[in-house]
């Protein structure tokens, strides 16, 4: 979890954007007793008419124009990631019958919306179908973030035929090419397939089966793009796993608000003309789906200020120092709100006989009112060697006169937030033993764990 909260910057159900590159050139193969070889022919034009997945009909440098300025499109109104998906190469082929082309034109096409993608902007890359070695090589090349992979854990029959669990093949060769920065994103009982064969295999243990196999997060998804998840499967993994689940179809500005627990929402379809994922990108359906999303988060923050208001005492200002309105009025009663969240990962090189790998310990905070007393007991942790700190502290100062209006919000569906408010987002990490220690000495203090006395004297 905290790879994905480092890379996405966010404790928010992060956005991904779909974009569906057009249909790509490529040499058919020839298919062998023996396997399959390719049979080459001449490029005199930069054209697909004679050549080609079936649906190819443009230069690659159309399709590069194309995919660049879907990805800047969904930049523009403040995504939090972009998918590259070679969606037009229906019908799709298996892995072993790739030829060169599919991988040079998806590494090309990466290569230019990193160009235009900002460093924070987490990039993926999908290779279809079930190119994950293939996704990871371009994924190293672009310097993209992560990987969406097919058939991570357990066998099934999809449209293009059975595909074989790989997880230890994917793993192993992103540790030969150098790419374990590069996460993995397990598609989990996927689409457009048939799951009979692992019937007796429930999603969740498909689930727990893809984080024993070291996924770095997981995708849930309907029966078919375009279908929606299930909510309850949504919750039921979520609850079982402590992987990061994004939702992977389906997903509009309609039923946005069922996923926004999850940690992410895979978006393509909704984001096209018509809803369809072969039409253009709609400007219109992308603005309206972000705004949606910024009242859900709004809404959240409500309830936030709302338990904070339950758990915090009325605070009587007479004697302050600083006129809250900033004028002669007599002092009104003022609410204090703090809400501290947050996510601290250590990582250690303690002994565990039953893992071999590192111990990963992590710990979730949430402090509403930083004025009582509160420790962690982290004394038994043994030296660091990479220690992560995230979250958000969002304080402020609320006259009593506008709590009505925090519980029934205005027309326009956004709560009146305290007039006088502060956000503070902090994320630490390190891989110093030292520093690690360090951090770790003065979460109290970094968590506004303070006693009241303390906080008293330094006002």
């Amino acid at each position: 979890m905290l790879k994905f909260r480092q890379l996405f910057h966010t404790t928010k159900c992060a956005v991904v954007g779909m974009v569906h590159v057009g249909a790509l050139p490529g040499n058919t193969p020839k298919i062998t007793p023996w396997g399959h070889f390719f049979t080459p022919q001449k490029n005199t034009h930069d054209t697909c008419k004679k050549r080609g997945t079936p649906l190819c009909n443009k230069s690659v440098d159309s399709l590069v124009f194309k995919a660049c300025k879907e990805a800047e499109m969904y930049l523009k109104y403040g995504l939090d990631s972009i998918l590259v998906e070679n969606m037009h190469d229906v019908p799709y082929i298996q892995s072993k019958y790739f030829t060169p082309e599919t991988v040079a034109t998806m590494t090309r096409v990466c290569t230019e919306i990193r160009k235009i993608a900002p460093g924070t902007v987490p990039c993926g890359v999908q290779v279809l179908a079930c190119g994950n070695l293939e996704a990871l090589a371009v994924a190293k090349a672009c310097n993209f973030d992560f990987i969406r992979a097919e058939g991570f854990v357990f066998g099934h029959v999809a449209d293009e035929g059975y595909t074989d669990a790989n997880a230890g093949l994917i793993l192993r060769y992103r540790r030969q090419i150098q790419a374990e920065n590069v996460l993995i994103l397990a598609d989990i009982k996927k689409k457009h397939s048939s799951h009979a064969i692992t019937s007796d295999v429930s999603l969740v243990e498909t689930a727990q089966a893809a984080q024993f196999f070291q996924a770095d997060g997981l995708i849930l998804t309907g029966v078919a793009t375009g279908s929606p998840a299930n909510v309850s499967e949504l919750s039921q993994v979520k609850k079982f796993c402590s992987l990061p689940v994004l939702v992977g179809s389906g997903v509009t500005g309609d039923n946005l608000g069922d996923y926004m627990g999850a940690d992410g929402v895979i978006v393509g379809s909704y984001f096209k003309k018509g809803g369809v994922w072969y039409e253009d990108v709609d400007e219109e359906r992308v603005r309206n789906f972000m705004e949606k999303r910024k009242i859900f988060i709004t809404m959240a923050l409500k309830l936030l200020f709302l338990v904070a208001i339950c758990l915090t005492r009325t605070v009587l200002c007479e004697n302050s120092t600083e006129n809250f309105n900033e004028t002669e009025t007599a002092p009104q009663d003022l609410y204090v709100i703090k809400t501290v969240v947050y996510e601290v990962g250590i990582l250690t090189d303690a002994g565990n006989d039953t893992n071999t790998n590192d111990t990963h310990e992590q710990v979730d905070v949430s402090f509403f009112d930083p004025s009582q007393n509160g420790t962690i007991d982290l004394s038994n942790i043994p030296l660091p060697i990479q220690t992560n700190v995230s979250g958000v502290s969002v304080t402020g100062l609320l006259p009593a006169a506008n709590l009505a209006a925090i519980l029934v919000p205005p027309s326009d569906g956004l709560p009146v937030l305290p007039k006088k408010q502060v956000t503070v987002t902090q994320n630490i990490s390190t891989n110093n033993p030292d520093k690690g220690s360090e951090i770790i000495s003065n979460l109290p203090k970094l968590l506004g764990l303070t006693k009241k006395n303390e906080s008293e004297t330094r006002d």
